[in-house]
This record gives C-alpha cells, sequence and structure tokens, in this order.
C-alpha cells in the first residue's frame, strides 16, 4: 500500500508542494546570494570541491555533512509531493536542482563549480527519503492515529513542524550565519517565548550588542593582522548576523595592504551563537608560517624603503618618482612562468606563493601580476602617491584570463599602471618599457577590464 493510499490527500500534496517551493528558494538565496561556502571555496571547476580555506580535517567533514543536510529536506518532501515511493525521482530532482545550483554559482557569483557537491546532494536526498520511510513506511500507526484526531489540518500541522525541524537542524549543523538570518523569526519566537531580549538578562546571560560599523571591522581586522595575529573575533554579535560585512573588510584589507604579504586572500568563517549572540571569528589563511614573517618583513621593508628613497631623490616631481618605481620593479624583477603555468593547469583556484605577492617581488625577484601591483603599491605609498590594486579581467596574445594592476592618482587625475605587461617574459632590455604606464581609462579599457 503507497502512501496516496493510506490518505495522502490533495490539499495535503499541495501543502507539500508550497513547503518544497519554499524551500528552494531558501535553498538558491543561501547558496547563490547569501555567500555560504564562499569564503572557503576558490574559483574554478573542480571534481571534488576546493577546501583549501578550511583550517581542518574536522572543519572539511564538517562542511561535508552541512551540504548533504541541506539537502535532506528535497528527500523528504519531493515523495511527499509525488504523493508515493519514488527513490530514483527523488534523487533525480536532488541531482538536478544541486547542478543548477551549481552552474548559477559558476556563472553569477564566486566562478566555483564542484561536481562533488552534486554528489553530497544526491546524498543528502537520499537520507531525506530513508526519513520519508521511516515516517511513513514504518510508523502507519502513529500516522492513522494523528489522522483521526486531526484530519487534513493535522496532517498539514505534521508537515508544517516537520519542515521547520529540518530547518533548525541544518542551521544547527552547518552553523551558517546566512541561515540563521533567513529563519531568524523563529528565534525571535523562541525569545519571545523565553522572555528573553537583546539587552542584558537577569540571570547573566551574554547580551547581543550592536553590528560593529563597516570601518570598525576593518580596522580590527587590520590590525590584528598586521601583528600577526592568525585569528580575528568579534564577540557579541546579534545571533543570525550574516559574514557578508565581515568578509568584504577582510578583502577590503588584503586589497589595501600589500604589506600584508603572508596572506594568501582565502579566509574561513565560523560562527558560534549561544542564545541571543554570536561569536564571529576569521581565520585567514596563510603563504608562510607566521613564525617566519617579523624577520622576512623586516627583509622587504628594508628594500621598500630603499627604492622609495632613491624615487624621491630623483626628482620632486611625483610623476617622475612614480616611473622610477615602473622602471626599478621592471628591470629587477622576472615574471614567474612556472607559476602562470600552474594557475592555468589549477583553473586558478591552487594554492599562493610569494611569487604573488611585493616580498617575492622586492627579494626573490619573481613575481606574477599580483605580485608586481603589491609591490608598486607598497612602495608609492611610502612616497605618499596614492595608488590602489585593481583585479580583473585582461587579454593579449596570450589569451584573456584574470589579471591585476594598478591606479594612481597625479595631480588630481587618476591613471592606470601595468607593471607585468611593461615586463613581457624573457624581457633582456636595459630600459624599461612605459607602453602601460599612466594610461585614461579609455585607454586601458582597451584590453583592462575590472572586477
Amino acid at each position: 500500500m503507497d502512501f496516496r493510499e493510506r490518505g495522502g490527500s490533495a490539499l495535503a500534496r499541495v501543502i507539500a508542494a508550497g513547503l518544497l517551493a519554499v524551500y528552494c528558494f531558501i535553498i538558491i538565496k543561501v547558496l547563490l546570494f547569501g555567500g555560504f561556502f564562499s569564503a572557503m571555496e576558490g574559483s574554478g571547476i573542480s571534481w571534488l570541491g576546493n577546501y583549501a580555506g578550511l583550517a581542518s580535517v574536522r572543519d572539511i567533514i564538517k562542511v561535508i555533512l552541512c551540504k548533504m543536510l541541506l539537502f535532506l529536506p528535497a528527500g523528504f518532501f519531493f515523495p511527499l509531493l509525488a504523493g508515493r515511493r519514488c527513490l530514483n525521482g527523488t534523487l533525480l530532482f536532488a541531482a538536478i536542482f544541486a547542478t543548477v545550483i551549481e552552474v548559477l554559482q559558476y556563472v553569477k557569483t564566486v566562478g566555483n563549480v564542484s561536481f562533488g557537491d552534486v554528489g553530497l546532494a544526491v546524498i543528502g536526498a537520499a537520507l531525506g527519503y530513508a526519513v520519508f520511510l521511516l515516517v511513513f513506511g514504518r510508523s502507519e500507526y502513529a500516522y492513522r492515529r494523528l489522522r483521526r484526531r486531526s484530519g487534513v489540518q493535522g496532517y498539514a500541522v505534521y508537515l508544517v513542524v516537520l519542515f521547520v525541524f529540518f530547518t533548525g537542524f541544518m542551521i544547527y549543523t552547518g552553523s551558517s550565519p546566512e541561515l540563521s538570518e533567513t529563519f531568524d523569526i523563529f528565534g525571535e519566537l523562541a525569545r519571545g517565548i523565553s522572555g528573553t531580549t537583546g539587552t542584558a538578562a537577569d540571570d547573566g546571560t551574554a547580551s547581543a550588542e550592536a553590528v560593529p560599523e563597516s570601518d570598525e571591522i576593518y580596522t580590527t581586522i587590520y590590525n590584528t593582522l598586521a601583528a600577526y595575529g592568525t585569528s580575528v573575533s568579534f564577540e557579541g554579535i546579534p545571533a543570525g548576523t550574516g559574514i557578508d560585512t565581515f568578509n568584504q573588510q577582510f578583502e577590503r584589507v588584503f586589497e589595501e595592504h600589500p604589506e600584508l604579504f603572508w596572506l594568501d586572500g582565502s579566509g574561513h568563517w565560523e560562527t558560534v551563537t549561544a542564545g541571543p549572540v554570536s561569536t564571529i571569528t576569521l581565520t585567514p589563511g596563510l603563504i608562510v608560517d607566521i613564525s617566519s614573517v617579523p624577520a622576512m618583513e623586516q627583509e622587504m621593508n628594508a628594500v621598500a624603503d630603499q627604492i622609495a628613497a632613491a624615487a624621491a631623490a630623483s626628482s620632486a616631481d611625483t610623476y617622475l618618482q612614480a616611473a622610477y618605481v615602473h622602471d626599478h620593479l621592471v628591470l629587477n624583477c622576472d615574471y614567474d612562468m612556472d607559476v602562470y603555468d600552474q594557475a592555468i593547469a589549477q583553473g586558478y583556484s591552487g594554492s599562493r606563493n610569494l611569487s604573488y605577492t611585493a616580498y617575492g617581488c622586492l627579494i626573490n625577484h619573481l613575481a606574477v601580476c599580483e605580485g608586481y601591483s603589491k609591490a608598486y603599491q607598497l612602495i608609492l605609498g611610502r612616497l605618499g602617491i596614492p595608488c590602489g590594486y585593481i583585479s580583473g579581467i585582461a587579454s593579449n596574445e596570450l589569451g584573456t584570463g584574470p589579471h591585476a594592476w594598478n591606479s594612481i592618482v597625479l595631480g588630481g587625475e587618476t591613471y592606470y599602471v601595468d607593471v607585468t605587461w611593461d615586463d613581457p617574459v624573457g624581457n633582456t632590455d636595459t630600459e624599461a618599457s612605459r607602453t602601460y604606464f599612466c594610461l585614461t581609462a579609455d585607454e586601458m579599457a582597451a584590453d583592462h577590464t575590472p572586477e
């Protein structure tokens, strides 16, 4: 006897369809627009997933389990909608839904697609289907008892309760601030029932404070990392607060401070919630062991100071000072083709090394575009010349791909510089090319497109 024969009504299936639609909408919102997992996963296509941004095997296992559990409700509600046992259909639905999300994620957001995530989604849906069988295939007595007492209304309540249960289970297991924010109504309801609010409780329970302003988050992250901190924590944050603002400020710190050469730009975010408050912690990815950083930093700063002093002595004109630094980098650094070839082979999703940093350009005399740009930004900052770091897409005879260059401000006007492209591979010239020095926005736009 199938599920429909045990009393599944048209109204009940409409309810199941509605709950499944709400679930799909929430999953798309969280995975595509909520930043869930994106801070820890790189760009590109991978078979099993890119977990380089995670700090430990335990974190990797946690994320894998969470990805499975995100699709557990799909495996439960799809057969309810179908009105019968349909394992193949349930798994096919999960696979198609997960594939659509991965494709949209690649095209619209972080540029990452993982076929392994589709497999995890199918496993999660299979677990949800097992729960469906457990409830409606093994608990017929309890089901009929509910039907006799409450009719279709009781069945509707049953579905809603199950949906809330699965949602809460995902929030608890995944520790996702985006999910918590989406379902914050449940948290507010729970706090209302228990009599607690966002202010200090009489029993001494920790209370939530206001979310810090963006500049405050930026300053905290920078000060902690500049002091060789390996994690940054924000305590007393209202439960349900997402990480988007925090991650944006971390990315801003990374782009504006080339002196932090030991950071690889990735970061693992973790949210721990207790009642109405959360602690949000950032663990940044590192290129070198933090114990080696002070000596390396001193070495790099000495060279940067020396170049800046020479540029200042060469002329009082900021244009000529910027040109001096540009020429020095072109003539004293080589493009790291080995790292470039490795990046191509890994779809630009592999780990970074010192060739991506100002240290690599100034000390090792080997760099890729990011290293050239960071070194230029570092030295011009010492000269008091506003210099920004720009990442985007560039095209030349070698093809089209990710690239980095700089913006500088001279005489109140903004110009653009690409030190890398003025230092072609195998360059042995004794005089630097200035083809990509101080171009206007229109001139640069011919083959450079910022993100």
